[in-house]
């Protein structure tokens, strides 16, 4: 089973597309504390359904929350939550970085860090038979939607799931 760490885009999106239990029973998830906080803890459950999902996961303990402890200098300034999950991501020698940030992807990439995008872990779900190609699609067109990525990147997921048929 695969250690990942995820930022708050990461694991706000796979909720918004109702794939996140999934990963997260077939993952060994963490979420630095601030990821935490500003998923779930700085906003209002009702009006924010992912925020539900996202503490219920915690409680069930398919999520675990830690503090990012290392003191790394990262080469650009990222937000709270991608500067911690790098830094725990490091501490924890995760497997992969769940992360949907631009900056924080270049940082994985000069640090040598593995890294995965929120399309890809749909593809990969599917790939793996953990969901169906139904869900698979309807999760990624819902990534176009919820998510800001470009169209090459959705796109180049839709082919992964022809592939993987």
């Amino acid at each position: 089973m695969k250690i990942v760490v995820a930022d708050s885009s990461s694991l706000i999106l796979l909720a918004k597309i109702e794939v996140l239990d999934v990963f997260s029973k077939n993952t060994e998830l963490y979420i630095p504390t601030s990821v935490f906080d500003e998923c779930v803890r700085k906003v209002d459950g009702k009006k924010y359904p992912s925020a539900q999902v996202i503490n219920e996961l915690v409680e069930a303990k398919q999520i675990m929350v830690s503090k990012a402890v290392k003191n790394i200098k990262l080469p650009l300034q990222l937000g709270k939550g991608e500067e911690d999950a790098i830094k725990l991501m490091i501490e924890i020698k995760a497997d992969l970085l769940a992360c949907d940030d631009g900056k924080a992807i270049k940082i994985c990439r000069f640090l040598k860090l593995p890294f995965i995008v929120t399309p890809k872990i749909v593809s990969s779900l599917y790939t793996k038979k953990m969901i169906t190609l139904k869900k698979a699609k309807e999760s990624l067109e819902n990534l176009q939607i919820f998510g800001r990525y470009s169209p090459d990147i959705i796109a180049r997921a839709f082919l992964e799931l022809q592939g993987g048929e």
